[in-house]
């Protein structure tokens, strides 16, 4: 499994004119996470939280954009929403490889191994030949 390891400290950059979304985060997000709205607590004003591909909720699989910025509970949470977003997270990412929306949160390389049996199947995006981040999500409405 290939997790996207951001280095500490980073500060991850639009390389694209596309605008970001910005919303209050539900709990607390690290940057490059997936996230999806909550409306159950609030439908009036939902929050942002952290993505799964867990079949026992199928809302958390909705991915509405990947954070840019960390965010505490109650702050604002910076997100990549539209396809095509190239952004450089600062860390090393291998060229090509694309990458998905695992039951944990995290994002994977490794579809094989980390998306399992009744998982719902999104593509959060790929790695350009120059080695950046680009924001493609893609839920293909089919758990594996």
């Amino acid at each position: 499994m290939t997790t996207l390891a951001i280095p500490v400290n980073s500060k991850p950059f639009l390389k694209t004119l596309n605008a970001l979304g910005g919303r209050e985060a539900g709990e607390a997000i690290d940057i490059i996470e997936p996230v999806y709205l909550d409306s159950v607590t609030d439908p009036a004003a939902p929050v942002l939280k952290v993505a799964t591909s867990d079949p026992a909720d199928a809302t958390k699989s909705v991915v509405v954009g990947i954070a840019v910025t960390q965010a505490e509970t109650g702050s604002q949470c910076v997100f990549s929403y539209t396809t095509g977003d190239i952004i450089d997270f600062q860390g090393t990412l291998t060229a090509g490889d694309t990458f998905w929306l695992d039951r944990s949160g995290t994002i994977t390389n490794d579809y094989s191994t980390d998306i399992t049996a009744g998982d719902y199947v999104v593509r959060l995006g790929f790695v350009t030949e120059a080695g950046d981040w680009c924001t493609d999500i893609v839920d293909l409405r089919e758990t594996k």
